[in-house]
């Protein structure tokens, strides 16, 4: 033997089935022209979205990764560096330059179909992409979008940013539609624009569309209504329905109230995740319907009941504690004045106050004072001067707490189908499953720190992460529906053999990335022989139910990446 080389293979095959299953190589191909280009734009595309499900990395070092899977093998492998920084970037400027919005829509479309997606059901909501750096340019050239401050939901105020929309479907919360907003749109402003995109994609308008308090205004409500689609959305706290319902529930001091939450219609419980043998419980009462006649279902959950009771009870400890620090410092400084000691009672309890019954004690105090300096004789003039010192008494008003409790617990929900309260609930109970792909967006394929100036490359590059959102999507969902449909529980893939009965696409990385290796082994005669290595019963169980083929890893030899639309789906 003349040489012997082993590279990890990791993920890359399942990824790589994925992204041939899609056809995503051939789709952008078949979009974006790569003129000269001895690489296609579609194989570069391929790279990166490989990178990005693997270990997201900024341009110019994505020639090196893959470099970690291919080069040093002999004579073979060494067109890693073909992908240096300069061709991935001329990639990036011609997917700008493309219509991305129709490459979506027929990448969502063969998603739809390949996976037997159900978009009965529809989520959206927005995130903030949080940019660090000057950023000279904020916008991209033809573009409407502009890097810019807003509210940052990344808490980070001080930094610009870009909004990032994304509508996923209920069936595995696949993301299929995305698009990008000025740092200071709104959210209100997108539902509209948002709804017509999913019309447009699925070809159809009774999808229920479930989306937060955003949604609810009368502009979005009466325009989905109008157009014959569905909703279902949280009333925000400002609309007078809302206030009027919490005053009259603050009103109540009779604890055997029929308005109360504890004497509603219990509509179903779930065992809580957190603390077995515990449920959750929830009622719901239609009383009423909002100003412009859609259905109001008022719903209280035993678990948000108890959370609000323990923050209230925690911000009543920070507003005790805050008088107890404010009493030595009266009377010195900015708190002498009866004016400026309230203002700082107003501003330090905030919200709070109500549950504080506060009263400021005005003392005075006689003293003489010499009219002119020097030690005092026989002829020195006096005059009498009052000095009001001020002291803080308090106590909690249990009579407020008592009130504010009846509202615990209790959000309402509104929407125009004739679904049960129950099923209207429940679907809206899933929303927060698409902050779990915001999640993974930010945690697992780290979507920033962007290490991008060009705000053109910048939209480019957050397109590819919304294709390998949706890739993540598909693993995930497709591993977890085959795990009911064979009734697998859980499965040990966690650090320590630990199991796990809703595998991520972290997971599965864990269970792949550190054991999985191509050894490469060169003749004298320059012939090579491969083999892999690592692939135990739990990889095989995992890749079973992801419906690849072990012998995909068989197929990962040098120079795997230049014939990639040879193995495409």
């Amino acid at each position: 033997m003349k040489e012997a080389v082993i590279t990890k293979l990791g993920i890359i095959p399942i990824a790589q089935h994925f992204i041939d299953e899609l056809g995503i190589v051939e789709l952008i191909d078949s979009h974006i022209s790569s003129g000269k280009e001895e690489i296609s734009h579609g194989k570069v595309v391929n790279v990166l979205l490989l990178n990005l499900l693997d270990s997201p990395l900024p341009l110019y070092e994505v020639s090196d990764w893959l470099g970690g899977y291919t080069d040093g093998i002999g004579e073979f492998g060494k067109e890693s560096h073909k992908f240096h920084d300069k061709r991935l970037g001329s990639t990036l400027d011609a997917i700008y330059e493309s219509n991305r919005h129709t490459i979506l829509s027929e990448l969502s479309g063969q998603a739809i179909a390949i996976h037997d997606i159900c978009t009965d059901i529809m989520h959206n909501d927005t995130t903030s992409i949080t940019f660090k750096g000057a950023y000279k340019r904020n916008q991209a050239r033809g573009s409407e979008i502009i890097l810019t401050e807003g509210y940052n939901k990344d808490h980070r105020p001080d930094c610009k940013q870009l909004v990032f929309g994304l509508s996923v479907s209920g069936d595995g919360y696949v993301p299929l539609l995305a698009q990008l907003y000025s740092g200071n749109k709104s959210d209100d402003q997108t539902h509209k624009v948002n709804w017509q995109a999913i019309r447009e994609l699925l070809n159809r308008e009774d999808f229920i569309y479930i989306a937060d308090s955003k949604l609810s205004s009368t502009e979005n409500l009466e325009f989905i209504a109008g157009a014959g689609g569905l909703f279902i959305s949280i009333l925000p706290a400002t609309r007078k329905e809302v206030q009027d319902f919490y005053k009259k529930l603050s009103e109540i001091t009779d604890q055997n109230s029929e308005d109360l939450p504890c004497n509603w219609e219990e509509a179903y419980r779930i065992e809580n995740s957190r603390k077995r043998g515990e449920h959750i419980v929830y009622r719901i009462k239609e009383i009423s319907k909002t100003k412009e006649d859609f259905r109001l279902l008022w719903v209280h959950s035993s678990a948000k009941a108890i959370q609000d009771k323990q923050r209230r009870t925690a911000k009543i400890h920070q507003a005790q504690q805050f008088l107890e620090e404010l009493k030595p410092r009266l009377n010195r400084f900015y708190l002498k004045t009866e004016e400026q000691i309230k203002k700082a009672i107003e501003k330090g309890l905030g919200k709070t106050a109500q549950f504080f019954d506060i009263e400021l004690i005005a003392k005075e105090q006689v003293i003489k004072k010499q009219l002119t300096r020097g030690r005092p004789g026989p002829n020195t003039k006096w005059i009498e001067k009052t000095i009001i010192s001020y002291e803080i008494k308090y106590s909690i008003n249990e009579l407020a707490i008592t009130k504010a409790a009846n509202k615990d617990g209790i959000f309402p929900l509104v929407t125009n189908t004739e679904l049960q309260g129950v099923e209207v609930l429940k679907h809206y109970k899933n929303q927060p499953y698409l902050e779990k792909r915001f999640n993974s967006l930010k945690s697992v394929l780290e979507v920033a720190p962007v290490f991008l100036k060009k705000p053109e490359r910048i939209e480019a590059m957050l397109f590819l992460y919304i294709i390998a959102l949706m890739l993540v999507a598909l693993i995930e969902r497709k591993i977890r529906k085959n795990m009911v449909a064979q009734g697998i529980a859980d499965l040990p893939i966690l650090p320590q053999g630990m199991k796990t009965s809703k595998p991520t696409w972290s997971n599965i990385k864990f269970c792949f990335n550190s054991v999985i290796m191509l050894s490469v082994l060169l003749t004298d005669e320059q012939d090579w022989k491969h083999q892999i290595k690592g692939i135990g019963k739990k990889q095989q169980q995992v890749l079973k139910l992801l419906g690849v083929e072990q012998t995909q890893y068989q197929q990962m030899t040098p120079k795997w990446w230049l014939n990639i639309t040879d193995r495409g789906g």
